[in-house]
């Protein structure tokens, strides 16, 4: 089991590397700036006080604003595709946090606290307005780029997100079985 768990790690250390330096989603995906996995994975759990979570909510939206700038830095030449994804991954960010933030903080009676949470997450969604704004009238204009990876590219991306090492050719024609077979 621990050669397994190895193995785990070290492909999974080798597809970051991999998609930092040769996918490079930060300079060709809109999407890669989203913060709501980050936050769902503190309203999610239970570990720690409601509290001390909330408090950490609150940290990462205060750094949302930041984030987004980054983001107008950063992205080049995405898919147009992508870009319309984020447009509207980040559309409904103001919704996940009016609504499905607070329900998860439901027994946290600190006014403080809560006030705190409605100053960061009012900040975090006037950046992510703004960054949706620049998505369609900057960014989707010039969104010319391609989401094709070429076989080079996505056999290595199997090898490390999937652990298949198999020729492209050959899991080509077992997908095409598999397909037939479910039809």
């Amino acid at each position: 089991s621990a050669r397994v768990d190895y193995d785990l790690f070290e492909r999974t250390v080798e597809g970051q590397i991999f998609d930092l330096t040769e996918i490079r989603r930060w300079e060709n995906d809109p999407s890669a700036y989203g913060y709501g996995e980050a936050i769902l994975a503190l309203i999610s759990r239970t570990y720690g006080t409601p509290e001390d979570r909330l408090r950490a909510v609150i940290a990462r939206l205060g750094q949302v604003p930041r984030l987004l700038q980054s983001a107008r830095k950063n992205l080049k030449n995405p898919p147009q595709l992508f870009t319309g994804f984020a447009i509207e991954e980040f559309s409904g960010m103001g919704e996940f946090l009016d609504r499905d933030v607070p329900l998860a903080f439901a027994t946290v009676r600190d006014a403080d606290l809560l006030q705190r949470y409605d100053e960061a997450k009012r900040e975090a969604q006037a950046a992510t307005r703004e960054y949706v704004a620049w998505l369609q009238s900057d960014l989707m204009p010039r969104s010319n780029g391609s989401f094709v990876l070429g076989p080079e590219r996505y056999r290595k991306k199997l090898h490390y997100d999937e652990m298949v090492d198999l020729p492209l050719d050959d899991l080509l024609r077992a997908g095409e079985r598999e397909l037939h077979r479910l039809q």
